[in-house]
């Protein structure tokens, strides 16, 4: 390797591995551990070499080991792994092994099932993965000159269109331009998030619903909304190139906890206005935020900004004070069933009731839950049409909210 950087100038040395084969043995037949192996030969080639390194965790086979070594980044070649929330979870893994010292770049190859013949690459399935990965803090290994959809970099069978060649453009201009809220590894957070829209917010990706993760960075928090509302599959190497892009969403009306004084609220978006961050307006009663988002069509990233002379709460889980947020039952109308969105800040016994507007109770559940989101499925086979009132409450708050059920 020394004759070959003296021969060519290389930035430096990517190194590769065949993943976990299981059980192996040395010549002599004593079995030894391939993947403890990796630290010490990353750091003599390291001595040997003084030039920049990286090493691929196939699957994730060996990462600890890598991640205490001196390579610049972490690598991974995705294969078992087909969630969207899967791949997430790998960065944030990847996040935790080097105490939030390294940076990954996955290599994910979309639409690999087809790429054994000449085609047209699916451009939704394409800009999901970028969203998952790039909101989540990681980068997509993507070649310039064609897609890469293949682990044998010289496919090219698939060939990208028109918008995805203008899209891939705007999503890594945009991952440039805010690598500080993406990249310099925001501490995740627990947050209170409702709407009272009929559309349903998730804290992983879920089909039909938008997944909204977020983090805080000194006196920042950044929520990544990425929409899963009408693409037709979770599994984003999409094998069959059927991916649908997710349904455009206008004008979503948002509350998040905040427990101190913002002084600004902005949202950018590689999907739109070339990626410019748009100042929105706001309304801070208590500790409730209030604001529009004015639209959605694959990842829109929200910044709260808080007033440098106030004290920003920065711990893992950001804690409400008030006992309950109670969310806008959707559908609404509906008929029979319904979902009723709330948050608690604490673990306890909530109770559901439904009452009708003689003021009688007609449904009363009561159940143990964890802090964080939650949803309530009601159904009204037996109840006539009409306006009901809906009621969660624990031993601090009680909210109340109206449903109209339609036969």
């Amino acid at each position: 390797m020394n004759k070959v950087f003296q021969a060519f100038d290389f930035d430096g040395w990517h190194m590769d591995q065949l993943g976990n084969r299981g059980t192996r043995y040395d010549y002599s037949g004593n079995q030894i551990n391939i993947s403890g192996s990796f630290q010490n030969f990353i750091e003599q080639s390291k001595n040997a070499l003084n030039v920049s390194l990286v090493l691929n965790a196939v699957d994730q086979y060996g990462q600890s080991e890598i991640a205490a070594a001196p390579v610049d980044f972490l690598y991974t070649e995705v294969w078992s792994e087909n969630t969207y929330s899967g791949l997430a979870g790998i960065i944030h893994s990847n996040d935790n092994y080097s105490n939030n010292r390294l940076s990954s770049i996955l290599a994910a190859y979309v639409n690999k099932r087809i790429s054994g013949a000449p085609g047209t690459i699916n451009t939704a399935a394409v800009l999901l993965a970028d969203a998952v990965i790039f909101a989540n803090g990681g980068a997509h290994l993507e070649l310039g000159e064609h897609i890469l959809c293949n682990e044998y970099f010289p496919n090219d069978n698939l060939k990208m269109d028109a918008e995805l060649v203008k899209q891939l453009i705007a999503y890594y201009d945009f991952s440039v331009a805010y690598e500080n809220i993406l990249r310099d590894h925001p501490q995740p957070i627990s947050f209170g998030i409702m709407t009272d829209s009929g559309i349903a917010l998730s804290k992983s990706a879920q089909k039909g619903k938008v997944w909204v993760s977020a983090g805080q960075a000194g006196n920042r928090q950044i929520y990544h909304f990425t929409n899963f509302i009408g693409v037709s599959t979770m599994d984003w190497r999409d094998p069959q190139g059927i991916q649908t892009s997710p349904e455009k969403q206008f004008d979503l009306p948002l509350m998040i906890k905040a427990d101190s004084t913002v002084s600004r609220v902005w949202t950018a978006s590689p999907d739109t206005n070339q990626g410019s961050p748009v100042s929105l307006d706001f309304t801070q009663a208590g500790d409730t935020l209030s604001f529009t988002l004015p639209g959605l069509h694959y990842w829109t990233a929200v910044v709260v900004e808080f007033d440098n002379s106030s004290s920003v709460v920065q711990t893992e889980a950001v804690n409400m004070p008030i006992g309950i947020k109670l969310g806008k039952n959707y559908p609404n109308p509906f008929n029979p069933a319904t979902s009723i969105p709330f948050i608690i800040n604490n673990d306890g016994k909530i109770i559901f009731k439904v009452i009708n507007l003689k003021g009688q109770t007609v449904f009363e559940t009561k159940s143990f839950y964890r802090a964080g989101n939650h949803e309530i499925r009601f159904t009204a086979e037996k109840l006539c049409s009409g306006i009901y009132l809906y009621s969660i409450s624990n031993e601090n708050a009680t909210c109340y909210k109206k449903m109209l059920l339609i036969k």
